[in-house]
């Protein structure tokens, strides 16, 4: 964190306080804003000599600046950060606009970042929805007979960066019953490698066995081989496709005993729709949805991530 051009009145001198904190805001993207760094922020205040600041730049810096091309700027820890610089990147410091005021500034990406995008191809089958022959029911079209039957089911999919592994972007989109699913990514995340992990509203979150390069055109194939998944964190579905496990109902990253309270309500009940509890994607909470999660919790399946 460095000043760059203060400026202050003949009256005297300015103290100015500046901390880093390595931890995330809790603030939200602003004008001209696309994405805000969840990692770290800085913190700056006038400590004396407020009525001689007139104004000054800051320049912040990161070792490894990665994508981001932009600093923002919040009043308040919590609030919205705003895009504060005009001029770009040089290395790994971005140096703000005139400012007269302080506050919170972290880095991000600006809303130029959406300009282009990238297309991300994920090939994948869930074990609950897993109908054989490379194929998956369609629990939408199942439970409202409206959607389109050839929809297995919504996803999301995740972008970790590949050092400190944190979420880094994230989009979500329908997976087809061929366990195809075509995603766009924001053109920023082209040249980079990341870890992609796979979320599903009742499987066990997966992730890529390594990094993943992304390109203008992604293709990552989940399911010819377990090793293509971390820790080889797949079932067999039989004849070479590998799928990802069912059972995770409450989404904490295990099958086990803590996931088992809704399924039996919702059995007991009988209760019928599009449902976190129906594994099997058949619009009905019943004895068919057991096996999947008794065996996955008996062998004490849980997330593998790096």
């Amino acid at each position: 964190f460095e000043l760059v051009n203060p400026i202050t009145t003949s009256g005297g001198v300015v103290e100015i306080k500046a901390e880093v904190f390595e931890t995330s805001t809790g603030g939200s993207t602003g004008t001209n804003m696309f994405s805000i760094s969840s990692n770290r922020y800085w913190e700056s205040s006038i400590s004396s000599g407020a009525s001689n600041f007139t104004s000054t730049n800051i320049k912040l810096t990161e070792a490894s600046i990665g994508t981001m091309n932009s600093i923002a700027r919040s009043a308040t820890l919590t609030g919205i950060y705003n895009k504060a610089n005009t001029n770009p990147a040089i290395g790994s410091s971005i140096t703000s606009d005139t400012l007269n005021t302080l506050g919170f500034f972290l880095f991000g990406n600006d809303s130029s970042s959406l300009s282009s995008s990238a297309t991300l191809n994920i090939t994948a089958f869930f074990e609950g929805l897993y109908l054989g022959s490379s194929s998956m029911t369609a629990s939408p079209f199942n439970a409202d007979g409206i959607t389109s039957n050839s929809i297995a089911d919504t996803i999301i999919i995740v972008l970790h960066d590949k050092n400190n592994f944190d979420s880094v972007y994230a989009v979500s989109g329908t997976i087809s019953t061929s366990g195809l699913a075509s995603l766009s990514l924001p053109s920023i995340y082209i040249g980079n490698a990341y870890y992609i992990a796979i979320k599903h509203r009742n499987s066990l979150e997966t992730w890529t066995a390594d990094t993943v390069v992304i390109a203008t055109t992604t293709s990552y194939n989940f399911s010819d081989d377990a090793l293509k998944a971390y820790g080889s964190n797949m079932v067999d579905l039989g004849s070479g496709v590998f799928g990802i496990y069912s059972g995770d109902i409450n989404q904490d990253g295990s099958v086990d005993f803590i996931d088992y309270p809704d399924l039996d309500v919702g059995s007991i009940n009988g209760d019928l729709g599009y449902l976190v509890t129906d594994l099997n994607g058949d619009a009905s909470v019943d004895f068919l949805d057991y096996p999947l999660i008794d065996l996955n919790s008996i062998n004490g399946i849980f997330l593998m991530r790096p």
